[in-house]
């Protein structure tokens, strides 16, 4: 942290890669404090929305509202504030805008949280793109999660904007420890306990294999293969072998009910539950609350209760379900992209205070929302992408794991990775073990930016700028490299291109290549042939008569003995086989290649005396047969050694030489033809000069070097020590420059380009920010939106915004008016010519249709009620919102878009207001008040530093000087303070201050007015009623109607924030004083009801 202010002080950007938790943040919060004491400006940058909402609520507690400014590209707060919050889209646009100068000036830093997002594959250009363009008096400072090539990234960032300082550390305050969660138990994941990444110890690798501690627990190997073993075991009967008897997977799988209870008694919760999936989220946790697992105590049940309450109270119109608050008071929560923002905050703020023990949560949790617990179960190391099943990478899985262990909290973080049917423990380990992926560059032009870019530079211009890109850096980096390489072996290359005529390496080259495919071929054919037999063993082996001839794999002849198992605990088991040579094997299905007919067998009961071998098999030895993957065991037996039925076991051996081997099943006639046809092209192999000299390695990469040369032929015949084609290697983002020049060509094709010049269409493009600009450009200045009224121009604009995929399965009540189906219509003709275009020029920006949310924004916008909203569809309600507010991101882009007509702009505005109201509006324009608040006020000052240890200590019963004592780092506090000096300021105050001014906060019970009524009376519960000691309050609430109670249509105090009608009185003051009465006041005594 001292280190990255130092750096930022001497005039350099900074890099910090760091792991989640270690307070890389702390160091953005320096440079704040040290831009404001110069009288500079800060931009601070996020990737979502939502933290940047979050920090500019942090920042303005932390700073003063008049400090602190927030850009999210439909909101502008504060616009030129000393620390402006923003998306990183927002800043991208600020550097490209020509206009925005104002903007730039006097800012000395702009912070980039969550770099990492750079690796993404859909958004990744925009931080490209950000850092690019940044102006050079601008310093940069980059926070990041562990990197795996953070020296390429911060060597590109010095290349295109001057000297940066990389800050880089594996160390995490709170070290982890991995388990290994079994239906047996949880075990260490590593065979050191404190191993694994981010633990005390490491992960240690001495050239490139990882130590003894590193390597995965190899008691959990030993009880896998037991449990499989003993899955596998198969019962004789009658001399017969029964059917293999399957392996019953929930014999290793563990419950999530299990887990919690282990991790209870362990006191290892809160934990946060990794599912990759909604649905099964919500399964999983509702199957926790079945299970009767008790997570909290009366009193924190209580808590909860009164919570919902209040959120109810304060948020009428979002609708709950009875299981939602079922799972709260059981102590379990759910937290996905489908729930409501309001919700899901509530869901934060309950967890934080310590009221949810534990969470199920998609991995967007992990992504963004800043919710540490002491423990997290990652369900399944693998995910669905599409139709595909992908493992994941390092760096989402220690994403994830990172959220174990809370600062001044815990002494460690505890990850649990799951058992389950598809994977096993090596699987996980492989991932924690590996490198940790690289950062790829995915810079991409859009529509918009290339009209940016052309409206102030040539297209010479342009390609330098592109050529400024982290792809081209890292292309350009390698070929230095690889020059260096070549140049030790161009000569080599040279000379055996010399030896040999560039025709002739050619012609031997294209020889080895159709040898290589005509042998490709035939073995493929082979093994469809062998796949054929090994599947008609698999379904009869088991069904085969004892003594029946067989032949297998390695050519020799056989009889069938049964089932076998030998050794300590039947370790050794297979079927046994005694060939005519007199070779005892166990052996699998796979080394069966065909059974014969009954003529050539042996009688059941000479097999059964052959068994006898067994016995006398001391030694047995493990042989391969060809194109078998699995080991073949022989017994190494003496006929001296029998002692029962010896003579007959001679015997049969004696007779066994004179039976005639069963011959080899001759190949089909694919397989014959094709082998044919090698074997001819392996003969012409043969006569080459080339193949004959034994130069054909040599020769092949000497050929492949010349083919990336422009002149081979030059090559070849130049002088000794010529650098010709040394410095042909491409240095730049082939890719990237040839995507820009696409991207031109498709606007040229609608004509919002004129050569390189913007058009008026081209304009507009510009001025706008979407997935396709092009395409909603098209849409604004086609005249299908005029006559339009408000609802059904929010209609149209929230069909652009979804890609369709969720919309086509779900159901709708609502559907699009006429007027709206008639311009889908002309629009979906629109689309297709777009679409085509792209195709043509292989471009894939979204040309999104989706006709059937159109009614949703229809309906919002003529004023149905959320809950009624929410009930005509089966869209979760954080799809609705997330759907209705990016309709109200493109309706308050319109106004800003050039060359749109006044009536059309003047609709927009009136959409947009019509629709930003509770739960859909984000924040208050007015007071930059946050409206996806829970109304509880959880997680706010002192809140979340609760004694997490004692389970019956009440959330506002807090030792405020500890609290402070376990701050992040009281060095930095003392920094802080020594950069600031005494500060007069009383309208923010430092950091430290504000700390010690909430440690005078006393929370005073004689202050509490013991004189309210009971919360709730029109419903009959009485939380502190003293009539009857002996009955539980919380059997009162179980017999209330909770839809009824959720839906307190009574309650009016109902969010417009549009109307300057609002009734202030009962939203500020029923809502408000409600819930910070609960918080300043609330400690087993009766809640206030204003």
């Amino acid at each position: 942290q001292i280190d990255g202010l130092s750096s930022l002080m001497s005039g350099n950007n900074v890099m910090v890669s760091t792991p989640t938790g270690s307070g890389k943040t702390i160091v953005g919060e320096l440079a704040i404090y040290f831009a404001l004491m110069m009288g500079l400006r800060v931009a601070y940058t996020t990737p979502l929305k939502a933290l940047s909402n979050q920090k500019y609520q942090d920042f303005k507690n932390r700073y003063g509202g008049d400090r602190v400014g927030l850009l999210t590209g439909d909101i502008a707060i504060n616009r030129g504030a000393p620390i402006t919050i923003m998306t990183t889209e927002v800043f991208r646009n600020i550097v490209y805008d020509t206009d925005s100068s104002s903007q730039l000036s006097n800012l000395f830093m702009v912070c980039f949280d969550e770099f990492h997002f750079m690796n993404d594959p859909d958004r990744g250009t925009v931080w490209e793109e950000s850092v690019i363009s940044c102006p050079p008096s601008v310093k940069i400072l980059a926070l990041s999660a562990t990197m795996g090539n953070v020296d390429e990234i911060k060597g590109w960032i010095s290349s295109i904007h001057g000297p940066t300082d990389l800050i880089l550390s594996n160390h995490r305050p709170v070290p982890l420890r991995y388990l290994f969660a079994m239906k047996q138990g949880l075990m260490p994941l590593f065979r050191d306990p404190n191993a694994g990444p981010g633990s005390i110890n490491g992960i240690n690798k001495a050239q490139g294999k990882l130590d003894a501690g590193s390597v995965i627990n190899p008691s959990i190997i030993k009880l896998e293969e037991q449990l499989l073993r003993k899955g596998q075991q198969r019962q004789t009967r009658s001399g017969r072998p029964l059917k293999d008897v399957k392996v019953n997977p929930n014999a290793m799988i563990p419950k999530y009910a299990d887990i919690a209870e282990k991790l209870q008694k362990l006191k290892l919760l809160p934990a946060i539950i990794f599912i990759f999936s909604r649905v099964g989220c919500e399964d999983s946790a509702k199957g926790l609350m079945q299970s009767g697992l008790k997570l909290l105590n009366d009193n924190e049940i209580q808590y909860v209760t009164q919570a919902v309450i209040a959120f109810t109270k304060i948020n009428p119109e979002i609708p709950i379900n009875k299981q939602s608050i079922q799972m709260l008071r059981a102590g379990v929560g759910v937290h996905h992209a489908g729930l409501i923002p309001v919700w899901k905050a509530f869901i934060e703020d309950l967890f934080n205070a310590n009221k949810i023990k534990v969470l199920f949560a998609t991995e967007t949790l992990a992504a963004g929302v800043n919710m540490p617990a002491r423990t997290t179960v990652i369900s399944t190391v693998t995910k669905r992408v599409n139709s595909e099943i992908i493992r994941l990478k390092t760096s989402q899985l220690l994403q994830m794991a990172g959220r174990a262990g809370r600062r001044g909290k815990d002494d460690e973080g505890t990850v649990v990775i799951v058992k389950n049917r598809f994977e096993d423990s090596r699987m996980g380990h492989k991932i924690l073990t590996s490198a940790i992926d690289d950062i790829k560059s995915h810079f991409k032009t859009s529509y918009g930016l290339a009209v940016k870019l052309l409206e102030t530079r040539d297209i010479a211009a342009c390609k330098s700028l592109i050529e400024r890109g982290f792809g081209s850096y890292i292309i350009q980096q390698r070929t230095k490299k690889k020059e260096t390489e070549v140049k030790k072996e161009i000569e080599i290359f040279r000379s055996i291109l010399q030896q040999y005529s560039l025709k002739t390496a050619r012609e031997y080259y294209k020889l080895l290549r159709r040898y290589e495919k005509e042998k490709r071929n035939e073995e493929f054919l082979i093994e469809k042939l062998i796949d054929t037999e090994t599947d008609l063993i698999q379904a009869i082996a088991d069904y085969m008569p004892l003594g029946v001839g067989l032949l297998l794999r390695n050519g020799e002849t056989g009889f069938f003995l049964g089932d076998i198992k030998w050794g300590d605990r039947n370790q050794i088991e297979g079927y046994g086989v005694i060939t005519i040579s007199g070779a005892l094997y166990l052996v699998n299905k796979e080394h069966i290649r065909c059974f014969t007919e009954s003529d050539k067998s042996i009688t059941a009961k000479s097999a059964q005396s052959l068994l006898d071998l067994v016995s006398v098999s001391h030694n047995w030895k493990t042989i391969s047969f060809p194109s078998c993957k699995s080991s073949v065991i022989q017994g190494i037996y003496s006929v001296d050694n029998i002692k029962n039925n010896k003579e007959i076991i001679i015997n049969l051996l004696n007779d066994f030489k004179s039976y005639v081997p069963i011959p080899i099943p001759s190949l089909p006639g694919s397989v014959i033809r094709q082998q044919v046809i090698t074997q001819e092209v392996y003969e012409q192999l043969l006569e080459s000069p080339i193949y004959k000299s034994n130069d054909s390695e040599l020769v092949i990469e000497a050929l492949k070097y010349a083919a990336t040369l422009k002149d081979p032929v030059s090559f070849v015949h130049s002088k000794t020590n010529s650098n010709n084609g040394i410095n042909n290697y491409n240095s730049t983002d082939v890719f990237a420059w040839k995507m820009f020049q696409n991207v031109l060509k498709v606007l040229q094709t609608f004509n919002a380009l004129n050569g390189t010049k913007a058009t008026e269409l081209g304009w507009t493009v510009g001025s706008l920010t979407a997935d396709n600009e092009l395409w909603l450009a098209l849409v604004l200045k086609s005249q299908l939106l005029h006559g339009l009224n408000e609802a059904e121009l929010a209609g149209v604009m929230s069909s652009l915004v979804v890609d369709g995929y969720k919309a086509t399965n779900a159901y709708f009540k609502y559907t699009a008016s006429d007027r709206v189906m008639i311009v889908y219509e002309e629009l979906e003709k629109l689309s297709w010519d777009l679409k085509l275009a792209q195709s043509d020029v292989n471009i894939d920006f979204p040309v999104n249709l989706c006709r059937e949310v159109g009614g949703i924004a229809e309906c919002w916008v003529n004023g149905v009620t959320w809950r009624d909203l929410c009930k005509d569809t089966s869209l979760d309600q954080g799809d609705v919102c997330r759907i209705l507010r990016r309709t109200v991101e493109i309706l308050r882009q319109i106004p800003n878009a050039w060359g749109i007509s006044p009536e059309l702009t003047d609709l927009a505005l009136r959409a947009a207001d019509k629709m930003d109201r509770f739960p859909v509006a984000e924040l208050d324009i007015q007071t930059g008040e946050s409206k996806d608040t829970s109304g509880i006020g959880f997680g706010v000052e002192g809140l979340a530093d609760t004694e997490y240890n004692n389970e019956d200590k009440g959330l506002l019963d807090i030792d405020f000087d500890n609290d402070v004592n376990n701050d992040d780092n009281n060095e930095v506090g003392d920094m802080i303070t020594d950069l600031l000096g005494d500060d007069d300021d009383e309208s923010s105050g430092s950091y430290l201050d504000n700390i010690n001014n909430l440690t005078k906060q006393k929370i005073k019970q004689s202050d509490y007015n013991d004189d309210n009524d009971a919360i709730n009376s029109n419903n009959n519960i009485d939380i502190n009623s003293d009539e009857d000691e002996d009955t539980n309050p919380l059997d009162q609430l179980d017999n209330i109607d909770l839809e009824e109670l959720l839906g307190l249509n009574t309650v009016s105090n109902k969010r417009n924030t549009n109307s300057d009608t609002r009734d202030d009185a009962k939203s500020s003051s029923k809502g408000k004083n409600d819930y910070n009465i609960f918080k300043e006041k609330f400690n087993d005594e009766t809640y206030e009801d204003n």
